[in-house]
């Protein structure tokens, strides 16, 4: 197929690839019977069985004016060439490059692809499959999603097969080739410069090594044999009286002029050393540049210092988490410590009132307890007995005080203690009985709380779903030229709206479409909410009994081209007509055809 198309503007090359690439290496032939005889031909010649196609050679080249988007945009087809009817109508079939426009904007491909549903406020938008770019990039709409893809690995990786002038290509490629070799070769000899260098100033350093070794072992012989005749003049002044105190001293200043020398001669060398070790480790650092630069992990090295950063970041983070947290901590332990404190006050509190209480209580001769006055009686009772009257007006007052004491405990049923138990147990009954209504009421506010969400995430759901739908349903009618439609989903009426376009003709009521053009519908809408369906099995029969011989084509071709999707691999499609399938291969692997056989007469 490739042979027979021609790329006009080879700027969109790489586009045209993305677009129909795969269809390029595949050969077309005239009908079922041409693919055996293709086949064998490439098995006695031992070749790989090529991708084949099928295509009526003898039919014209379609019209695809009234398919096509807005005139102002650019297709696939603009920039191609065709030699052969027969090509240009498969790659319509199969591309459609009649419907995939081509822009350098983004911006301008994303709003369109958008819009390509029909609304008509946009109507570049209308016709239009997909859109490529020369940034290499795709964008496609998904029902309500739209997707910005990247060019396929091996369009962007391998050179354009319908470029215009191959031999160019073939030039410019060894030309390259050439000036890589020859930059492959200066880096080599520039590396070995760098080794011989290198092994230079090792060699220098060991020299100078071996040089300082000597002055040094020369040094300390010096410096021994110093210190041997010093301790000889010693032992001499100590041992006799006269001795030759000059000769001492001149062969002193002479071992003192030779560790001088020594000294000045170290110096030399070590600053001789220190600059020959300079020079080695300067040359070095080029050198180990230089293989960095040509090895090209400077930019792995840098990857790593990034993601060094990162983790140093997550790092502090967490240390300013466990920082927070520690504070926190440290703050709900203090809470703690003082509302303990507090509750330790507050107990403390109520045993003292409870001993103030004791205190109150009335007690007889016998010790028990007969009875208390609150704090306000008291104060209304006090001015009762004048304490002037003498102790005989007191103790009377003391005795009917008792009596009638005695006579209030008398009427009651209950003792006080017994009331104030029963009191506390009230208050328990109570206090538990309010908090297992607050317990009954947690589950429930949480359950609203999940019946609310779960039903927004429904509503939501549905309505994503009638996008996709609808969008699916469009497309699968847009195989089929002239064709085109929309669902609407009415969940509250339960109502479902077909707006399907044949022939550029509206209809809202399926009634009136024929009884192919229903099939054809009908079809497109059980693709369209299959895409959603998790069955693990498709069955549909007598599919294409209404329908005419293009729109079974087109049916059958659809079909395939789902079932064999990478979102349908898993599953098992069982397709059952009346009607020929010799346009379909049935010696391909995924599929298996059983035929019943004919009545007998």
């Amino acid at each position: 197929i490739g042979a027979n198309v021609q790329l006009v503007q080879p700027k969109w090359g790489e586009c045209v690839e993305e677009c129909c690439g795969r269809e390029f290496q595949k050969f077309l032939v005239h009908s079922p019977k041409d693919v055996s005889v293709l086949q064998k031909l490439a098995k006695d010649a031992n070749c790989v069985v090529p991708v084949i196609g099928c295509m009526n050679f003898d039919a014209p080249r379609y019209n695809t004016k009234e398919n096509s988007p807005d005139g102002s945009l650019l297709t696939v087809l603009d920039v191609l060439d065709f030699t052969n009817n027969a090509v240009f109508n498969y790659l319509v079939d199969k591309a459609q490059i009649e419907r995939v426009i081509l822009t350098t904007d983004d911006r301008q491909a994303t709003t369109i692809v958008h819009h390509r549903l029909g609304d008509a406020r946009h109507p570049l938008s209308k016709n239009v499959a997909y859109a490529l770019t020369l940034a290499r990039r795709s964008y496609r709409q998904t029902g309500g999603t739209q997707q910005a893809n990247a060019f396929r690995r091996q369009v962007i990786d391998n050179p354009v097969r319908l470029s215009t002038d191959t031999k160019a290509q073939i030039e410019q490629a060894k030309k390259r080739l050439v000036e890589i070799q020859t930059n492959l070769k200066e880096a080599n000899n520039e590396m070995g410069t760098k080794r011989k260098t290198l092994s230079d100033a090792k060699a220098e350093l060991n020299n100078i090594t071996e040089r300082r070794g000597k002055v040094v072992q020369n040094l300390k012989i010096s410096l021994d044999d110093y210190n041997n005749k010093k301790e000889e003049a010693q032992e001499a002044v100590q041992d006799v009286a006269e001795v030759d105190l000059e000769e001492l001293e001149r062969e002193l200043a002479e071992k003192e002029k030779a560790v001088e020398e020594s000294e000045e001669e170290k110096r030399v060398l070590m600053e001789d050393y220190k600059q020959k070790k300079d020079d080695y480790v300067e040359k070095k650092a080029a050198l180990d540049s230089f293989i960095d630069a040509q090895t090209g992990l400077q930019g792995e090295l840098d990857a790593y210092l990034a993601k060094l950063d990162e983790y140093r970041a997550k790092l502090e983070k967490i240390e300013k988490d466990i920082e927070t947290f520690s504070n926190a901590r440290a703050i709900r332990e203090q809470e703690r410590k003082e509302k303990v404190e507090e509750l330790d006050s507050q107990k403390n509190d109520f045993v003292e009132h409870e001993r103030l209480a004791a205190n109150c209580t009335t007690k007889d001769n016998d010790g028990n307890d007969i009875g208390y006055k609150t704090w306000e009686e008291a104060e209304a009772e006090k001015d009762v007995f004048d304490i002037n009257k003498g102790f005989e007006a007191a103790d009377k007052f003391m005795e009917s005080l008792k009596n009638k004491i005695n006579r209030e405990d008398n009427a009651r049923e209950r003792p006080y203690d017994e009331v104030r138990d029963l009191l506390d147990e009230a208050k328990s009954k109570l206090n538990k009985a309010k908090r297992t209504l607050k317990f009954a009421k947690e589950p429930n506010v949480l359950m609203k709380s999940l019946v609310k969400k779960r039903k927004e995430a429904v509503e939501s759901t549905a309505h994503y779903v009638q996008k996709e739908v609808s969008g699916n349903f469009a497309y699968h009618l847009s195989k089929k030229p002239g064709c085109g439609g929309v669902l609407d989903v009415d969940y509250t009426n339960r109502l479902l709206t077909m707006k399907v376009e044949m022939k550029n003709k509206a209809v809202t009521n399926v009634a009136a479409l024929s009884g192919g053009e229903k099939s054809f519908t009908t079809l497109a809408l059980t693709l369209a909410m299959g895409e959603l369906s998790e069955a693990p099995f498709r069955a549909m029969d007598e599919f294409d009994v209404f329908m005419d011989e293009v729109a079974r084509k087109v049916s059958m071709d659809s079909l395939l081209a789902f079932a064999r999707g990478d979102e349908e691999v898993s599953r098992q499609f069982i397709l059952i007509t009346p009607q020929n399938i010799s346009g379909i291969d049935a010696k391909a692997k995924d599929i298996h055809v059983f035929q019943m056989q004919a009545p007998r007469a």
